[in-house]
């Protein structure tokens, strides 16, 4: 695991991910986080995110997969897997690059976005990371596959107290933002890698 993004926790993703020279992977339980932050599928509570000292030292392991997750109750509910080969930190999150995904059409749909650092748009209030979207349309029309909101959102669909919220697609396609029951909220985003002998 190089990367645990636990839901409302009011610590900022992308401050997370891009925080050279910050691991949590000898220095969690120092730090006061819980024992629940050190695995993927764990019942344990996690209070804070989890980052590994591989992202800052990415072409130093021979990555070979990526793959991202969300995670509900424990268990995975969507994913998507990425070819990690020459890759670094950043590029290996794109169409690209995929290798399969329980998201069925993101292959084939146009995306406007598909970024870790996704849309941050500061005139908007928006904070959109991991974000693959279909497409803008007006915040009704907004479809999409998986986004993590650092922060209040324009968006009426986006809209709660505490943050990151991780939403995704619980069916294999895209959805509208706003469509409730096809749209999930998951506890956690887990980013794992492959490493080539």
């Amino acid at each position: 695991m190089v990367l645990r993004v636990q839901s409302l926790t009011n610590i900022k993703t992308w401050e997370t991910f891009n925080d050279h020279g910050h691991d949590d992977d000898n220095s969690l339980f120092s730090n006061g986080a819980s024992r629940g932050c050190m695995y993927k599928s764990s019942y344990l509570p996690c209070n804070q995110h989890f980052r590994s000292r591989i992202l800052d030292n990415w072409s130093a392991y021979n990555i070979d997969t990526v793959r991202v997750s969300v995670y509900l109750h424990g268990l995975e509910k969507q994913y998507v897997e990425f070819n990690g080969r020459g890759s670094n930190y950043l590029n290996w999150f794109s169409r690209d690059r995929i290798i399969s995904s329980s998201w069925h059409d993101l292959r084939t749909e146009p995306q406007n976005y598909f970024s870790i650092k996704g849309d941050d748009e500061t005139r908007w209030n928006i904070g959109r990371r991991f974000f693959i979207n279909r497409n803008y349309g007006g915040c009704p029309h907004d479809r999409g596959w998986l986004i993590v909101l650092d922060e209040p959102d324009v968006c009426s669909w986006a809209g709660v107290r505490d943050y990151p919220v991780i939403l995704y697609s619980k069916r294999s396609t895209n959805v509208y933002w706003n469509s409730g029951n096809d749209v999930g909220r998951a506890d956690a985003l887990i980013v794992t890698v492959k490493v080539r002998d």
